[in-house]
């Protein structure tokens, strides 16, 4: 598992190297792009403006976690570990939410960009002998686009419960450091499986396929995943991602 950890990040400097060889490839990222930076700042900005209040209104059964009037040493002892307590918490709390925020960004980047991705996916198949270059009906696009939505839907629905139990488990007194752990590398193999759908969707996998091919290979998906857990450089790479994700597939096909 360690060697394919290591192997999955070798794939993301290998889709940059596959840009930096074919420029034509960059018309089919411009769009998804764009669409990528808009939501990254729209997202960032309600992050930053609601973020104290929304930790507020989590924490609101614990307590305040202060003591306003401590009487003597012992309760001003108290007062101090509350306070780290409810530091720690926050730092917690406020990791978790960026990297869930990015998350977010990735999964509904991933529906609405589906298209695009899939088309670069495509030509990037086409281009290592691995996919017959077909000329382009309407018909075909048409019900390749209902499947390829219908596939993000599920992802989006399994994956958003997943994320959502990890995040509550975050909040947890003493063991919410393990979940935030688990929710980093779970953040990382969602990341790396959504980019390396792409060439399924187009082979016409069917979505437990997927994720049965996902479950067997979770070492190469986390280390692959690695690069798009980083806040903003994930989102504006996811490009690269995508080509490397094509490079996976044409190696470790379901």
């Amino acid at each position: 598992m360690i060697k394919d950890f290591f192997t999955g990040i070798s794939y993301s400097f290998k889709g940059f190297s596959l840009f930096s060889k074919n420029r034509t490839l960059w018309k089919f990222a411009l769009i998804p792009l764009l669409i990528n930076i808009l939501s990254l700042i729209l997202l960032l900005t309600l992050y930053f403006h609601y973020f104290s209040d929304i930790f507020s209104f989590i924490t609101t059964p614990l307590g305040t976690l202060d003591i306003t009037t401590p009487e003597n040493i012992f309760w001003h002892i108290l007062d101090g570990l509350l306070w780290v307590l409810r530091f720690l918490m926050k730092a917690l709390f406020f990791l978790f939410s960026f990297i869930l925020i990015f998350v977010v960004i990735f999964i509904v980047s991933s529906i609405i960009n589906a298209p695009f991705y899939e088309l670069l996916t495509e030509k990037i198949l086409v281009l290592h002998n691995d996919l017959e270059d077909k000329p382009f009906q309407l018909k075909t696009f048409l019900i390749e686009l209902k499947h390829t939505f219908a596939i993000e839907s599920y992802k989006l629905l399994v994956f958003a419960s997943i994320a959502i139990v990890l995040f509550i488990g975050s909040l947890i007194p003493l063991i919410g450091p393990f979940f935030t752990l688990l929710g980093f590398f779970f953040a990382a193999w969602v990341f790396a499986f959504g980019l390396c759908t792409y060439p399924m969707l187009i082979k016409k996998n069917s979505f437990k396929e997927m994720i049965s091919w996902a479950l067997n290979n979770k070492g190469l998906l986390i280390g692959f995943g690695m690069l798009s857990t980083i806040p903003i450089i994930g989102i504006l790479t996811i490009h690269f991602q995508v080509a490397g994700s094509a490079l996976i597939h044409m190696n470790r096909k379901v």
